[in-house]
């Protein structure tokens, strides 16, 4: 065919690289891997569709007679999902184009997750590698950022190399990852930290953790620490905790699992962070909805109930979206990382946080200069998914979390061979290296001491380790049915709790610390709590007590000091105390990690505000994934109008607009439905005998492209499907 005509034909699939060598063969090399020669020895396949399951407009079901399901399935590159790796990404299989008998998911939302390129396990080297063969993103990179990706990548490192001291499949003591930091002997690993660092003595402190994996948590599946590591005095500047591989001699033999750098962000500047996050977050921030808010019951009340105060989540800078499997940003013509309610405080919030990205990113280098390469392997490409300047863009984006309860969870989104950089600001009073009364930990829920009695006593004794007896929580059970209610705008949190105290027999919300509801004379004469009868529609005051926010319940609280989890000296909860200014780097990708909750929750003067800086996945496209999404919507927007034009589909107004806007013609008269789910009337779907002249344009356009003069050397009886069966275009079917 003509070079014009080829171009509209389906491209074929990519090589599957290492995935065809068969055993005997050696793996090619990292440097044979990223060889511009081999990129230009073989001509990059061009990429090809990927379906994205999301639908909006009407479909109409499609009936098949037991002759149509016998012939043989129409060719097409596009893939449905049809298992779940177990490590966040979904295997996919082809399916037709068209095909009417794939069942559509009852949850949209799932379905609409699509991770057909692994995203989800690859290492930033394959990224590379896959992005080296992929037409449409070359086209928008230069040659100089194609030789500076070169450089990097040939200066990176592996982030989980394999040896021969122990046999496949042997335990590992937890999550295994090098990139922290790595040794094969304990006087090593501290050698090199001490180098890396400039640091001597008491300056580093290395402690070691075990693996159990028992998770350290209350009976409501609410975080809880068991042992937390402080800092003793003001000599020791940085903390590392190591894990050892037991059984294991060669280089890897102890791991780092994180780094804490104490004086990690000046102290003016944490001052400053810490004023006008606090502010400008509780004034004009919108919250971001976390399942990680929440008990696995979602019955918890560990963000309090005054939601005037409770804590809260947000989010600032790019984050990878399920629904386009790229930036949140690809499909928006005006950028706005920092977000606020008021336009007007987004400068300065974006101006603070700027500064402290600034900050952290050159002692994240000094502290892990190798997850550091990962991360900064495509800050040059994808400038406008980082934030900071030129040569600390290695963080997409940051949640802000303010007096907020993170139960136990892993960052399943962030990339692989990355980590987070957790900064800690804290109120003026607790600011003190003596511990506060009311405070939140880091916890790492899986995880115990790995040390002698004597280690342990010595870092008590120095002040560094609190080993806890107890953690003492309030816990607060439905004692009667939950009448029903009327829910105004109540954020999603509030949502989901109230929901759930509907169902019979379901234990109520738990509290840490002091319940401050009411007088203390009723607290003092009746443990129970009778809620008076109001309405939680949006015009009522919020700030009323918990008497205004739920109705016709009765609540019964008792004392709890968690011993369950104090009896298994197994069950873990190594926890940190973070101070002001403080920088913790951990793996939060693979290492599940949760923060504890507080007495009495205050976003507007939060005791810590919790800044956790992270690159999300996919995140290594120009100008956010524009010509991505671009790509994936006119292959969804041709989809949905083929379907159009063969009478199975009815748009929405906004999905018409779309396609209006992309080329696509529709008559004036064209019919549409309100919501993606509404059913549509059969008179609204197309019919091509409704229009004079349909059947005679169709036979021009099937004249034109008989008329298109076929190259000599090509055969289209080649193409075939299966086991040489012709092929079936389905998309002339109309």
């Amino acid at each position: 065919m003509s070079s014009s005509s080829q171009s509209q034909m389906p491209r074929s699939l990519p090589p599957m690289g290492n995935m065809s060598q068969s055993a005997s063969e050696p793996e090619p090399t990292r440097e044979q891997l990223i060889s511009p020669a081999l990129v230009s020895t073989n001509p990059p396949p061009a990429k090809i569709a990927k379906l994205e399951v999301i639908k909006e407009g009407n479909f109409k079901q499609d009936f098949k007679t037991e002759n149509d399901l016998e012939k043989p399935k129409p060719f097409s590159p596009m893939k449905v999902p049809y298992m779940e790796t177990g490590c966040g990404s979904t295997l996919f299989k082809p399916m037709g184009a068209f095909s009417s008998d794939v069942k559509e998911e009852k949850n949209l939302t799932q379905s609409a997750k699509i991770d057909e390129d692994m995203s989800s396990c690859r290492a930033p080297l394959e990224v590379l590698q896959d992005c080296l063969t992929d037409i449409d993103w070359l086209e928008n990179v230069t040659e100089e950022q194609k030789q500076e990706l070169m450089i990097k990548a040939n200066n990176m490192n592996e982030m989980a190399p394999s040896c021969n001291c122990l046999p496949p499949g042997h335990p590992e003591n937890g999550p295994y990852y090098i990139h922290l930091g790595h040794a094969n002997t304990k006087q090593a690993l501290k050698q090199d930290f001490e180098q890396r660092l400039g640091v001597i003595g008491q300056q580093l402190r290395i402690l070691y953790a075990r693996f159990s994996g028992k998770e350290g948590k209350t009976s409501e599946d609410c975080p809880l620490a068991k042992w937390i590591i402080r800092r003793p005095n003001l000599e020791e500047k940085y903390l590392v905790v190591a894990k050892e591989r037991y059984g294991h001699s060669c280089h890897y033999s102890i791991v780092v699992a994180a780094i804490i750098a104490w004086d990690g962000v000046p102290r003016d500047l944490a001052d400053r962070a810490y004023t006008e996050i606090a502010f400008k977050t509780s004034s004009f921030g919108t919250e971001t909805d976390r399942q990680c808010a929440a008990n696995k019951k979602k019955t918890c009340a560990c963000q309090g109930f005054d939601m005037n105060y409770n804590g809260a989540s947000y989010t600032f800078g790019c984050s990878w979206t399920m629904y386009h499997n790229i930036c949140k940003f690809c499909r928006s013509s005006e950028v706005h990382k920092f977000k606020l309610t008021d336009e007007s405080a987004e400068g300065d919030l974006a101006s603070i946080c700027e500064e402290l990205t600034n900050s952290v990113a050159p002692v994240y280098k000094q502290l892990a200069p190798d997850s550091f390469k990962n991360m900064a392997l495509f800050d040059n490409v994808a400038t406008d998914c980082r934030i900071g300047a030129p040569g600390n863009r290695i963080f997409s984006g940051f949640t802000c979390v303010c007096d907020f309860c993170a139960h136990a969870h892993k960052d399943t989104n962030n990339m692989v061979g990355g980590a987070t950089a957790v900064v800690t600001l804290l109120r003026p009073e607790d600011r003190r290296l003596e511990a506060p009364e009311d405070q939140q930990f880091h916890v790492l829920p899986l995880y115990v001491p790995d040390c002698s009695q004597e280690e342990l006593n010595n870092n008590v004794e120095m002040g560094g380790l609190t080993i806890l007896d107890k953690f003492t929580r309030t816990i607060a059970v439905r004692d009667t049915k939950k009448a029903n209610c009327k829910r105004g705008r109540l954020n999603a949190e509030r949502k989901r709790m109230l929901d759930a105290m509907t169902k019979e027999d379901l234990k109520l919300p738990q509290f840490d610390g002091n319940l401050t509801v009411g007088s203390e004379d009723d607290l003092l004469t009746d443990t129970s709590l009778n809620v008076s009868d109001a309405s939680l529609n949006s015009s009522a005051d919020i700030s009323q007590d918990l008497e205004g926010i739920m109705e016709g319940m009765k609540i019964i609280t008792h004392e709890s000091d968690c011993l369950e989890a104090f009896n298994d000296p197994n069950i873990g909860g190594v926890a940190f105390a973070l101070p002001h200014g403080s920088i913790l780097i951990e793996c939060a990708k693979q290492e599940l990690h949760a923060t504890t909750a507080l007495r009495e929750p205050n976003r507007s003067h939060p005791h810590r505000i919790g800044l956790v800086f992270y690159q999300h996945k996919n995140l290594h496209h120009p100008s956010h994934g524009a010509d991505e999404f671009q790509r994936k919507r006119a292959i969804r927007e041709f989809r949905d109008y083929v379907q159009w034009l063969k009478g199975n589909y009815v748009p929405t107004e906004v999905k018409l607009r779309a396609m209006i806007e992309s080329g696509f013609v529709f008559p004036e008269d064209v019919k549409t439905v309100n919501k993606p789910m509404d059913i549509a009337n059969p008179k609204d779907y197309f019919q091509h005998d409704s229009y004079i002249g349909y059947e005679e344009a169709k036979r021009d356009i099937e004249a034109k492209v008989a008329a298109i003069e076929k190259e000599p050397d090509r055969d289209l009886e080649t193409f075939t499907f299966d086991i040489n069966t012709p092929i079936h275009d389905v998309n002339l079917d109309f």
